[in-house]
């Protein structure tokens, strides 16, 4: 399914959205629903790669020695994420390592 909805992306230019649409059976409102949803996605890797950043520098910046707790109450993402939930799964699971 996958697969249309790329040959749909590449081929709009070509020929209408619509018209290609109706000759593969999908809904166009599916076709922009994707693209709206990968548009999102890709700002969160994008988000959650500066804020890995963020955490790197913390995390440097005390030696190794904050863990999880200490580096999530000195960021300021706290802010835009008042559980810091996304901010704790980055720190346990992310690219930056934090016991």
């Amino acid at each position: 399914m996958n697969a249309m909805y790329m040959f749909i992306e590449a081929e709009k230019t070509t020929h209408g959205v619509a018209f290609l649409c109706r000759l593969l059976k999908v809904a166009r409102s599916s076709f922009y629903a994707r693209l709206a949803a990968a548009k999102a996605r890709a700002a969160r890797k994008a988000a959650d790669q500066d804020l890995v950043h963020e955490i790197s520098v913390v995390h440097v910046a005390s030696r190794h020695t904050y863990g999880v707790p200490r580096i999530h109450a000195e960021l300021p993402w706290t802010a835009g994420d008042p559980t810091g939930g996304r901010g704790r799964y980055l720190l346990r699971h992310g690219s930056a390592q934090v016991r």
